[in-house]
């Protein structure tokens, strides 16, 4: 498979994380807190919503597009959300030229940013998503907002709740040390009880142990949300 990314520019660097491209191959998708538009081939967009498991997309294939949002940042160009988007691959119309998909789908969200928001939810998932991340009581109390009240918010604006993108966000970054770390002392070093614990959420959210992962030549973590600075 042929991966590559791009930054956006600044007038959506707030809101998008990468645009990307990939052609050939298959590979294994792990859930990483973004909702992203893809474009086909033939110009057809559709919707992926935020995930809470990985898919595995077949061997083969033509080359596509997309844009991978910043968690939370989706919904106020497709006005919709985020919940109902949640595990989903939804048929979006939009009007893409198939011969310069990316450059299409890069005019309609320039024609589409939003005013900025007030909104506390991008502090809340920077702080989550950031090395080391705030434990979710702390981030309750410092923004004087409820446990409960922040998990409605996401679950509108991100599509899953402040605890399972902080479960995303442990995952990312856990790939990101997977060949730098032994397994046997990653566990501890990533926030895990113990090496069981962590296998075990390997498997819940990536479907596969970490050695399988490390091994993985398909397996892509997000470097650009998760990466320490």
């Amino acid at each position: 498979m042929t991966y590559g990314e791009l930054a956006p520019p600044a007038a959506l660097a707030p809101y998008v994380d990468r645009f990307w491209s990939s052609s050939g191959g298959g590979g294994r998708i792990l859930p990483d807190g973004c909702i992203d538009i893809v474009i086909e081939r033939d110009g057809a967009a559709r919707i992926v919503g935020t995930m809470t498991r990985a898919i595995v997309i077949p061997a083969g294939g033509d080359r596509v597009v997309g844009v991978r949002f910043r968690p939370g940042a989706a919904t106020a160009f497709l006005r919709i959300d985020a919940n109902e988007l949640t595990d989903t691959d939804t048929e979006l119309a939009l009007p893409i030229d198939p011969r310069q998909p990316r450059t299409s789908l890069e005019a309609w969200l320039l024609a589409r940013v939003p005013t900025p928001s007030t909104s506390v939810v991008p502090h809340v998932v920077a702080r989550i998503v950031a090395a080391p991340a705030t434990p979710l009581d702390e981030l309750a109390r410092t923004t004087g907002y409820s446990r409960q009240w922040l998990a409605r918010m996401f679950r509108r604006h991100v599509g899953v709740s402040p605890k399972q993108l902080a479960r995303v966000a442990r995952l990312q970054r856990t790939l990101l040390a997977l060949h730098d770390v032994p397994l046997a002392q990653l566990a501890s070093a990533a926030g895990y009880y113990d090496q069981a614990h962590m296998t075990n959420d390997f498997s819940e959210l990536a479907g596969v142990t970490p050695a399988e992962a490390r091994d993985s030549v398909s397996i892509f973590p997000i470097r650009s949300l998760y990466a320490a600075p």
